[in-house]
């Protein structure tokens, strides 16, 4: 049976697994995905319309090119992740309600299923949970570190001087590879911050060595305010790692406050954009030659709520409901396989 296309951003098969993990392995045995990397060439996928009228196109993250979407026999399916698709006009997704093809919307975070809900596309709505049997438990009797992949600079430095104060950690693992856009003097960081030690690694680490250093913590900075899923996230709390996170979405979905983790208070856009413009001006007061970088998260979100959180209860408390949650994903999975492939 010849594969369905799942049309990806050639990060997502030469350097990321995320739709490995969300799509194709789970419906291995069900249905035959083949992640194909697009470099958004609009023939490509009309090419495969055109040799095979019936097959479903699958589209990650990446949205449908709209030649494809003029073609009413198209069977089109998207996954778009909300990191991706959060300052995009409404008038997109009219758009795409308004189209011949009308495709089909996986949504794994709840801001994506509203929008979609709300123009009347067919709309899936997924929690992904890894199977935690996959991953050693944490260690509580090891020393307190704590994990941070710094990939668009969330987090202050005097931020994160706060929470390895108040958290007590003796090591900050630090992962030195912003995102497109983000590699800016700013995001750098120091061997030590207080009376921790900080190892920050600059190479590309694939899949196996990240999980390996994702193992060495009973503590994890979540990286960014908006994720699709979040899966480093995701895998902390598999293990029982304590997460600390911007109160954002699809993270706050998984992160429950006081219960399975901790959330830093999330601002609006304008109270951001204030922050930024006032930082700028005594950026320029102080006469810094740096440029200016600003972080979403400061020192006075973290606060001293800290002091007073319980990491182990907490990250114990969250390896629990993903063992739940697990269960539930597992059980839907034939609908998923049904919505990908049933017309």
């Amino acid at each position: 049976m010849t594969p369905i296309p799942a049309f990806c951003m050639p990060w997502h098969t030469d350097v990321s697994n995320a739709f490995q993990e969300i799509l194709a392995e789970p419906l291995r045995g069900m249905l035959d995905i083949a992640l194909t990397p697009w470099d958004q060439n609009p023939q490509t996928p009309l090419d495969v319309l055109d040799r095979d009228p019936g097959r479903p196109l699958i589209f990650c993250q990446l949205p449908p090119p709209p030649e494809l979407l003029c073609r009413d026999k198209a069977r089109i399916v998207w996954l778009p992740m909300w990191d991706n698709v959060a300052r995009w006009p409404e008038t997109f997704w009219a758009g795409l309600a308004r189209s011949p093809a009308c495709p089909r919307i996986v949504a794994f975070s709840r801001p994506v299923e509203q929008l979609a809900r709300r123009f009347g596309l067919p709309t899936l709505r997924l929690r992904f949970y890894f199977d935690p049997s996959r991953f050693e438990p944490v260690r509580r009797d090891s020393e307190r570190t704590i994990i941070y992949w710094n990939r668009i600079g969330l987090y202050s430095e005097a931020a994160i001087r706060r929470i390895c104060a108040d958290l007590a950690v003796e090591k900050l693992i630090h992962i030195h590879r912003p995102d497109p856009g983000y590699d800016h003097p700013g995001l750098a960081l120091p061997e030590r911050i207080g009376s921790t030690q900080v190892q920050t690694i600059r190479d590309f680490l694939p899949d196996a060595e990240h999980r390996r250093l994702l193992g060495q913590s009973s503590l994890c900075l979540a990286p960014r305010a908006r994720e699709g899923v979040g899966l480093t996230v995701l895998q902390s709390m598999a293990r029982g790692a304590c997460v600390l996170a911007y109160d954002g979405p699809a993270t706050n979905e998984y992160v429950i406050h006081g219960r399975s983790g901790h959330l830093f208070r999330s601002y609006s856009r304008t109270m951001h954009k204030w922050r930024k413009s006032l930082g700028k001006r005594w950026h320029r007061l102080t006469g810094r030659r740096q440029p200016y970088f600003y972080h979403m998260v400061g020192v006075g979100q973290v606060g001293s709520a800290l002091r007073r959180i319980d990491p182990d209860g907490l990250g114990s408390a969250a390896r629990h409901e993903h063992e739940q949650g697990y269960a539930i994903w597992k059980s839907g999975l034939e609908g998923y396989a049904e919505f990908l492939a049933g017309w």
